[in-house]
């Protein structure tokens, strides 16, 4: 599973909505022409979609989502390696909510059914998210095994006012 680089702005407030705002992919371009001059069409049609960018020579995609989406990461991911592109690698914007549990920290966008694992690492070790705050983080995600919940590695924490 390729690892992917985010950047996350994680609302800790269970009352407040969360999303995935702004998806950015780098890919290997397989060489397919009409692959690619399809992908826009692919990725546009994703309820609560605003704007696709592809930009092939780069080999990236942009995506920009509507507030209050419901789009989960995963099957939007498969929209773009159902032709067989290979993601490299993704950069996320998102809000959720940090809750820490017995297990530790874990990261859920409100309103999708997918959580994320939150190791902290470099100068966010030891960062306690509090409620009331906002929260800017930055670092990478994978699948460590299939079915398994996805870990989030975070290198920096910002708290931001509310």
């Amino acid at each position: 599973m390729p690892c992917l680089a985010l950047i996350l702005l994680l609302v800790v407030s269970p009352s407040l909505d969360a999303e995935f705002l702004r998806v950015e992919v780098a890919f290997q371009d397989t060489g397919c022409v009409s692959c690619i001059a399809s992908l826009e069409g692919r990725l546009g049609r994703v309820r609560g979609m605003e704007k696709v960018e592809i930009y092939p020579d780069r080999g990236v995609a942009i995506m920009h989502l509507a507030p209050k989406n419901r789009v989960r990461l995963t099957p939007l991911l498969a929209r773009i390696t159902q032709d067989g592109t290979k993601i490299l690698g993704t950069k996320v914007e998102a809000r959720g909510v940090i809750e820490s549990l017995q297990q530790g920290l874990t990261f859920t966008p409100s309103g999708i059914n997918q959580t994320y694992r939150l190791a902290l690492e470099g100068e966010a070790e030891g960062t306690i998210p509090e409620s009331n705050f906002t929260y800017r983080l930055r670092g990478s995600v994978e699948q460590t095994r299939p079915g398994s919940e996805p870990l989030l590695t975070a290198s920096t924490v910002k708290a931001e006012a509310r």
